[in-house]
């Protein structure tokens, strides 16, 4: 498990603000154990590795619905360029809504 103590996050680091960038963020904290990632920090530098990686491409399918390559992840490391790469699969110009996980409304 990461150590909650790490304190290689840069200082300076933009928070996310769109909602990829939101939601890639609290999956990452989630992941990390973290409270706050920042655009810019490294999933590698946090103490992510490889198979935290996989659960975490694992969790981006889920939450975002779309076919991401682990790959990206080490080609991404960070917020924002993961999150860049999701809304570029997804299709989006604008930065995409994780895909909701609220049943549909019966018809």
């Amino acid at each position: 498990m990461p150590d909650p103590t790490n304190t290689l996050q840069d200082e300076a680091s933009a928070l996310p603000l769109t909602s990829t960038e939101q939601r890639v963020a609290e999956i990452l904290g989630e992941l990390l154990n973290l409270e706050e990632i920042g655009l810019d920090d490294n999933f590698f530098m946090l103490g992510g590795h490889s198979l935290l990686g996989a659960q975490l491409i694992a969790r981006l399918r889920d939450a975002f619905g779309v076919d991401i390559a682990l790959r990206s992840l080490f080609e991404a490391p960070t917020v924002a360029a993961l999150s860049a790469e999701l809304d570029r699969l997804a299709g989006n110009e604008e930065p995409c809504l994780p895909v909701s996980s609220s049943p549909k409304p019966e018809s």
